[in-house]
């Protein structure tokens, strides 16, 4: 059974020679509520800074992100969407719960795993389940990592 997303499916956007919006990003943009007519003005700096809230509508996108306050070399995070699994005692091919979890939810369970961030640590270990702290929320030096 195929891995599904209820976030629309985006490849890492590269930088655009232009700053203008790839089709990818305004569909998104579109989807949290932008009029057609509001982003033909939109441009993105994709060297420039941003607050949480633009972050966000990144990360949503499938972008890397992180900050320059920092202190760990390589760290970042993204947004894991939502995860379809069969359970672990499916004979499908594909994809489907492994063993670890299995033993937790059991093994005719599918798994039906709801979005979270996950973060690469500054000493190279993935942690899911990353919480923005009040200064994450309200820092200005949000760049993208990707």
């Amino acid at each position: 059974m195929p891995v599904k997303s209820e976030y629309p499916k985006v490849s890492p956007v590269p930088p655009a020679p232009s700053n203008k919006l790839q089709p990818e990003e305004a569909a998104v943009l579109r989807e949290v509520g932008f009029a057609k007519h509001e982003l033909e003005e939109v441009t993105v700096d994709r060297a420039d800074v941003m607050d949480f809230s633009s972050a966000l509508l990144l990360l949503k996108m499938g972008h890397k992100l992180t900050r320059l306050g920092w202190n760990g070399k390589g760290m970042f995070i993204v947004l894991m969407p939502v995860l379809h699994l069969p359970p672990y005692s499916s004979q499908e091919p594909g994809a489907k719960v492994n063993d670890r979890t299995a033993k937790h939810i059991g093994e005719n369970t599918p798994l039906h795993s709801l979005p979270y961030f996950a973060m690469k640590t500054a000493d190279n270990k993935w942690q899911p389940g990353w919480l923005a702290s009040q200064s994450d929320l309200l820092s200005n030096d949000w760049v993208l990592a990707d």
